[in-house]
């Protein structure tokens, strides 16, 4: 688990492979279990272990990819195999390319995307 320095907060973010770490994170925060977190990357290929990417429609794809890296994030169908800690009662996971140098430095250096959420207490 890591605090950092975010776009617009201080942010708390872990390994989402790690399910002790998130749900961690869960009770910091204290989230309802059927609330989904978000993953943050510095690329969209450490996102894509987590997403049904080929599912959207290839303009969708043009369309989210122009996007990032930056500040938006976008609701995108999450593989079956990803958990509830992740996804919550969502069949969709919120995933952004950061365009943060400090965060973009962290995902590099874990070489994964980083679950995150704002480091205040909801």
């Amino acid at each position: 688990m890591v605090a950092y320095p975010a776009e617009a907060c201080f942010g708390l973010g872990c390994d989402p492979r790690n399910k002790k770490a998130v749900e961690r994170i869960r009770e910091l925060k204290n989230r309802r279990p059927g609330q989904g977190f978000i993953l943050v990357s510095d690329s969209l290929e450490r996102l894509l272990p987590y997403l049904d990417w080929n599912s959207l429609a290839p303009r969708r794809r043009e369309k989210i990819s122009a996007s990032w890296p930056g500040p938006v994030t976008w609701l995108i169908p999450a593989l079956p195999k990803v958990g509830p800690e992740l996804i919550g009662q969502h069949t969709t996971l919120a995933v952004r390319v950061s365009a943060f140098e400090t965060l973009r430095t962290l995902c590099a250096t874990a070489q994964s995307a980083l679950l995150s959420s704002s480091a205040n207490y909801q």
